[in-house]
């Protein structure tokens, strides 16, 4: 029983150290050396010892295609419903004036 109640308190007293820091990062006691040490590690380059295989640059273009065409097909989806929209202020300001 009583290495159950060890166990107990040591993760209470873990749980507020986390809490702790968490409230310091909310109160911005430490975004600035979090930002610097961020900084910091990925202002250092290192080799990467790393192959790429040539079929990652295809999927790679794939992927940009991909993401370009949705982007029009988003973007004319938007002005229709702007311009059907439009149409409708319109067809109301019509009725009015009638």
């Amino acid at each position: 029983m009583k290495n159950i109640l060890i166990i107990r308190i040591n993760w209470m007293v873990k749980a507020m150290a986390w809490k702790q820091i968490a409230n310091k990062i909310c109160k911005h006691q430490l975004r600035e050396p979090l930002i610097v040490s961020a900084i910091v590690f990925f202002a250092t380059a290192r080799d990467a010892h790393a192959y790429i295989d040539p079929g990652t640059g295809a999927l790679i273009w794939q992927m940009l295609v991909a993401a370009f065409v949705g982007g029009l097909f988003f973007v004319r989806n938007i002005s229709r419903r702007v311009m059907s929209w439009l149409d409708t202020l319109k067809g109301k300001s019509k009725e009015k004036g009638q």
